[in-house]
């Protein structure tokens, strides 16, 4: 009997440390990928040959505060939000 009791307080005690810090870790990379976002759209220039969400690459020819402006072929350029471009080539 008291081997059960005590079996049942350790499960309770490990689901609710279990339930208290799985949202604390998961809040704080949330805040790490953020940071680190910010930072990468930051860093976007002129020049830059990048990829967007959807895997179209081209290079950056205009860079705003919210908008880029893309050539992805001769004569064609293409604008779009920051928060399109995944990564850098």
């Amino acid at each position: 009997m008291v081997i059960q009791i005590i079996t049942i307080v350790l499960v309770v005690i490990l689901l609710a440390i279990y339930v208290v810090a799985m949202p604390i870790a998961k809040r704080k990379q949330l805040q790490r990928q953020k940071d680190n976002f910010d930072q990468f759209i930051a860093s976007l220039k002129v020049g830059d040959h990048v990829v967007m969400q959807d895997g179209i690459t081209g290079e950056l020819t205009q860079v705003t505060e919210d908008d880029v402006k893309i050539k992805i072929a001769a004569n064609v350029v293409i604008r779009v939000k920051k928060m399109a471009i995944m990564t850098k080539e």
